[in-house]
């Protein structure tokens, strides 16, 4: 019974023609409340499947309309606008319209949270060794490099959830989360709050005290390209992880030793 109505709501609410985006929410608020057990592990893999989809499909460029390229002519056959300042009307459109963005954009946001909430819920009673599970990962993957940057973050935080039980793909993880330290899109990004704790939550639970140094040193070398909001929250996240790895102190007490300082000068004529 539940793969039929789990089949029905994918068929007539998500992925509907011109449904509305507050029917989609819904929708997903409703499928990732589903009652789960190991014994329903083919209702698991649907759901999985609606979630990558929906996932992929949030976070997909919209194609831009180009309403404003067109030109439109009005009854007295001149060009419309002509290049002047725009009326009330026009301003009152173009308010409305910011408007409606803002809360479709903060839509996608709780939507995105909702896709993540059943992914987290459904991966404990899916096989993940199959071939689907691989290409979802791979998808994900080309979103965190073709994306913006806040897409990417979301991206990460899926497959953070993901990686630990796909061990394949630990060390693709965390090469690309390593990679985007140097991201200058890191630096005017307003998802900074949640990259750092993507960041901490990645390290934290990471078992190579080797990559978790080279983490700290790169971020350390980059604090002093960003704002000081990100600098401080990032030192407070550093002095959080010293105390799970305390072989952390030196990078962040002790200056770096340089061989050539220590080295006496000596002059030739």
């Amino acid at each position: 019974m539940k793969s039929t109505i789990v089949s029905a709501i994918e068929s007539d609410l998500l992925f509907r023609p011109g449904q509305s985006l507050h029917a989609q929410y819904y929708a997903i608020i409703t499928l990732n409340q589903t009652i789960l057990s190991g014994k329903e592990e083919d209702v698991s893999k649907k759901l999985l499947d609606i979630y990558f989809s929906l996932f992929a499909k949030l976070l997909a460029k919209p194609d831009p309309k180009k309403e404003d390229d067109v030109i439109k002519i009005n009854q007295k056959g001149e060009i419309q606008g002509g290049g002047g300042p725009a009326g009330k009307a026009a301003r009152r459109k173009a308010a409305s319209k910011e408007k409606a963005t803002a809360v479709e954009d903060d839509l996608r946001e709780k939507m995105l949270s909702a896709v993540l909430t059943g992914v987290n819920r459904a991966v404990p009673y899916t096989n993940t060794s199959d071939e689907s599970f691989e290409k979802h990962l791979d998808t994900l993957f080309q979103i965190t490099h073709s994306s913006n940057f806040n897409t990417s973050i979301q991206a990460l935080m899926l497959i953070q959830q993901l990686h630990g039980t796909h061990q394949s793909a630990v060390d693709r993880y965390y090469r690309t989360l390593y990679e985007s330290l140097l991201d200058p899109r890191l630096l005017t990004s307003s998802k900074q709050a949640l990259y750092l704790n993507l960041l901490f939550k990645s390290l934290r639970s990471d078992l190579n005290i080797q990559r978790v140094k080279a983490f700290t040193k790169r971020l350390l070398q980059v604090l002093s390209m960003h704002q000081p909001s990100f600098a401080c929250g990032a030192l407070y996240m550093l002095r959080e992880l010293e105390g799970i790895f305390p072989t952390l102190t030196p990078f962040i007490d002790d200056p770096e030793a340089n061989e050539s300082d220590e080295e006496e000068e000596i002059f030739h004529d």
